[in-house]
């Protein structure tokens, strides 16, 4: 599974740089719909759709401790999921319709070719705004995808993909 991170699939990253995102569907795992920004923070895979029709999601890879990625629509997961379309809520309605300038790949400093760590995929728009789409694996938030605004814990590898 490998083959899901995000330096094994710099194409599809590239082809987003210049692009829209027009909206964002995510999974959400049930039990975390009672934390606040719960449509962020909680559990479960982000689906973008892209302004050239395409779509492209980032899930849990937890052989690769990575964030994964692959074009097209998300799977289903199972019945403790609930799909929502978060596009208009106040986080995604200022990022949806702007350009992608920027992204970078997160890794963690202690990733070794079995264990690649790359643990995020930060997304910077033309307005100013940005999104960090994680793969969260310690005792708070074990084995999770979340989304937030920036990167903020400590010291990674970081890989610019830009124009």
């Amino acid at each position: 599974m490998n083959n899901s991170i995000p330096s094994q699939n710099l194409g599809l990253l590239e082809n987003l740089i210049g692009k829209k995102i027009i909206s964002v569907q995510r999974q959400l795992f049930k039990s975390d719909m009672d934390l606040s920004e719960f449509e962020q923070k909680g559990d479960g895979p982000v689906e973008f759709t892209i302004s050239d029709g395409s779509r492209m999601h980032f899930f849990s890879n937890t052989e690769a401790f990575s964030v994964g990625i692959a074009s097209g629509a998300m799977s289903r997961y199972g019945d403790s999921y609930e799909q929502r379309d978060v596009s208009k809520n106040s986080f995604w309605a200022e990022r949806l319709g702007q350009e992608v300038k920027q992204i970078l790949l997160l890794k963690a400093m202690d990733s070794t070719d079995e264990f690649p760590g790359e643990f995020g995929v930060e997304l910077f728009f033309s307005n100013g705004t940005g999104a960090l789409i994680e793969y969260r694996d310690e005792e708070n938030y074990p084995d999770m995808i979340q989304v937030s605004e920036k990167h903020t814990g400590g010291p990674c590898v970081v890989r610019k993909i830009s124009q």
